[in-house]
């Protein structure tokens, strides 16, 4: 115990000295003037964070009223295009049984009446789908 309070002695007696150092301060020019400028110019700033944080929230508060509605659409639009080709397969089912019953009785397709109602409706279901596609192609560009 003795050797250890022998090496504690030597060190707390043992000093340390500090390199001294100059420091000069730059002269900053600073006055009630500059500083009552920069902080007219730091309320400037916190007014333009104010606004900005304001248009954010009003931004989220509009997306999440509206993207139920989104969804709403989205949800139409896939019953719709599923309604659309359950249609034309019922179309096309009944213009081949219409074919086929002419070319039984030899009477060529297009002097049956229904051929002409048959090419009309045609077009109007493809219309629809293409209107239906091009609605959504629209839309998911911003949802």
């Amino acid at each position: 115990m003795s050797n250890l309070k022998k090496i504690g002695n030597k060190l707390f007696k043992q000093s340390t000295e500090l390199k001294s150092q100059e420091v000069e301060l730059k002269n900053t020019n600073l006055s009630a003037e500059g500083i009552a400028s920069i902080l007219t110019e730091s309320k400037s700033i916190f007014k333009n964070i104010e606004k900005s944080s304001k248009e954010s929230k009003k931004i989220v508060s509009m997306f999440k009223k509206n993207i139920s509605s989104v969804a709403e659409l989205k949800r139409r639009y896939l019953s719709n295009k599923k309604q659309i080709s359950s249609v034309k397969k019922s179309l096309n089912k009944n213009f081949d049984t219409i074919y086929k019953q002419a070319n039984q009785l030899g009477v060529d397709i297009r002097e049956v009446p229904a051929y002409k109602e048959y090419l009309s409706a045609k077009k109007t279901i493809n219309e629809s789908s293409d209107l239906n596609q091009d609605f959504w192609t629209d839309l998911s560009k911003y949802a």
